[in-house]
C-alpha cells in the first residue's frame, strides 16, 4: 500500500490562489464586465471562504497568502512608481 504524499502547505496555497486569479480572469473574459478578473477572483475566494463547506479550500491558501500580507507594501511600489 502506497502513500500519496501531500504538497507542500505552502504550494497548496499558492495553487489555490493562482487558480482563484485564473478563474475570475475566465468569468472577466466570458462575460466583460468593467472590474478586472484579479478582483473577481478574490470576491469568489471570499464568497468560499463565506460558505462552511469550502472553507478548508480558503484555509488551504492561509500558508501563501499570509507572507504576501506582511509585505503587502512592497507590492504597491511599482504601481505607485508608475503613477
Amino acid at each position: 500500500m502506497h502513500r500519496v504524499a501531500l504538497p507542500p502547505p505552502m504550494l497548496l496555497g499558492l495553487v489555490v490562489l493562482l487558480l482563484a486569479q485564473l478563474i475570475g480572469l475566465g468569468i472577466a473574459a466570458l462575460t466583460g464586465p468593467p472590474i478586472p478578473g484579479v478582483v473577481l477572483g478574490l470576491v469568489l475566494l471570499m464568497v468560499l471562504g463565506l460558505l462552511r463547506l469550502m472553507r478548508a479550500v480558503v484555509q488551504a491558501a492561509e500558508p501563501a497568502a499570509r507572507p504576501l500580507l506582511t509585505h503587502l507594501q512592497l507590492l504597491f511600489v511599482s504601481p505607485g512608481a508608475g503613477v
